[in-house]
């Protein structure tokens, strides 16, 4: 298998960190927010999980549909309040690991969008990355010009 994508519905939520936590021992670790969103995606993930783990580089593209606010006016085309877009994804790959790919270390391109739509969730896709040779050739190949003739 060489792709694979996935829609979770629901509002997407961003998972921030929130204040650190002290253990008895002195052991510190930060406490993340809205964590059923994550949750919500690994589950939805397991349900449709690839037939084996993709394995080596991949891709990931990831589109973020929020629904539009009544209050904005029409001239506005996208979302540019907050959350960060960077946000959306903190916790959302590690919530695909051991799931869709072995390690989100894998991921060697990331495509993030965030748009207002009528049905708001998230539409996931991964991929495999071509090899670099590969990539080469039809680089080559698309730049290829056809020779001059001289006189």
């Amino acid at each position: 298998m060489t792709a694979w994508s996935l829609f979770v519905a629901g509002e997407p939520k961003s998972t921030q960190t929130g204040s650190i936590m002290r253990m008895a021992n002195g052991r510190a670790f930060p406490r993340y927010r809205n964590t059923d969103w994550s949750n919500r995606i690994a589950l939805a993930a397991a349900a449709a999980r690839p037939p084996a783990l993709l394995d080596g580089a991949l891709k990931a593209t990831l589109t973020f549909t929020r629904a539009r606010p009544r209050s904005l006016p029409k001239r506005v085309d996208y979302p540019t309040t907050r959350p960060d877009l960077e946000n959306y994804t903190k916790k959302l790959f590690d919530a695909l690991t051991g799931i869709v790919y072995r390690d989100d270390a894998q991921l060697v391109e990331i495509r993030l969008c965030k748009r207002f739509g009528d049905a708001p969730g998230v539409e996931i896709r991964v991929e495999k990355v071509p090899p670099l040779a590969a990539l080469s050739l039809v680089a080559a190949l698309y730049d290829a010009r056809p020779l001059e003739v001289l006189p």
